[in-house]
C-alpha cells in the first residue's frame, strides 16, 4: 500500500554524513532509478533532499511522476539521458534476467518486443507528465546524460544539491568518494549485451 505501491519505496542515495553513502553507478543507469535523496537535518535525522527518477533505466518508474510531486512536493526530479541502444539492449537483459527467475521458457525475441512496446508507452507519459508538471514546478528539474555522470558524478551531485539549496559539506562528499572508491565500475564484472540478442536491429530503436 501507499502512494508508492507498485512503484517502488523511495530509498537512500545520498543520506550524506548520517550514515550510509549509496551515490554512484545506481543513479546513472543501473538497476536503480527512483530514490530519495536524503541529507542529515539539523535534528539529525534524514531530511529529504531529492527524489530521483532515472528514465535510462527501470521504466515503470516514469507513469509515477505526478504522484511523487503529490506527496514531494518540493522534490528534484533528476532525469538522466542514455544512449537509445545501450538503454534497450541493457533493459531487455534485465527483463531477461528477471523472468528466468521464475521460467525456464524465455523467448528472447518476445523478451525484445515487450521491451521496446514498454518503453514506448513509459517514455512517452512521463514526457507528457514533465512537460504539463515542470512549469507548476521551477527550478525542480534536472537533466544529466549517463555517460557523463559515469566518468565525473560530481557536477551532477553538486547541482542537485544547488537546486534544493542545501550545502555540499566537506564530511559528506568525503563519504560520498569513499563510497565510489569502494565500489569502482566492473567491480563485479563487465555485464554485456547486444540488441540482435533479442531480436533487434538499430533501425528498430531509432
Amino acid at each position: 500500500g501507499g502512494p508508492f505501491h507498485g512503484l517502488a519505496s523511495p530509498h537512500r542515495f545520498l543520506p550524506g554524513r548520517a550514515g550510509r553513502c549509496q551515490v554512484g553507478r545506481e543513479v546513472g543507469g543501473g538497476a536503480g532509478t527512483i530514490g530519495a535523496m536524503h541529507h542529515p537535518d539539523r535534528l539529525g535525522g534524514a531530511a529529504e533532499l531529492a527524489v530521483v527518477v532515472d528514465l535510462a533505466a527501470k521504466d515503470v518508474h516514469q507513469l509515477g511522476l505526478a504522484e511523487i510531486l503529490k506527496y514531494y512536493p518540493d522534490a528534484i526530479i533528476v532525469q538522466t539521458h542514455r544512449a537509445p541502444m545501450t538503454l534497450v539492449a541493457s533493459g531487455c537483459s534485465f527483463s531477461e534476467v528477471l523472468r528466468r527467475s521464475a521460467s525456464d521458457h524465455i523467448d528472447r525475441a518476445e523478451i525484445g518486443r515487450d521491451w521496446m512496446d514498454m518503453l514506448e508507452i513509459y517514455t512517452r507519459t512521463f514526457e507528457a507528465d514533465r512537460a504539463r508538471l515542470e512549469p507548476q514546478f521551477p527550478g525542480q528539474f534536472l537533466d544529466l546524460h549517463n555517460d557523463d555522470f559515469v566518468v565525473d558524478p560530481w557536477p551532477a551531485i553538486e547541482s542537485v544539491y544547488r537546486l534544493r539549496g542545501t550545502p555540499l559539506e566537506a564530511d559528506t562528499r568525503a563519504a560520498m568518494a569513499r563510497w565510489l572508491d569502494q565500489h569502482p565500475r566492473g567491480k563485479h564484472g563487465k555485464h554485456e549485451y547486444r540488441l540482435e540478442d533479442y531480436g533487434l536491429t538499430r533501425a528498430d530503436v531509432e
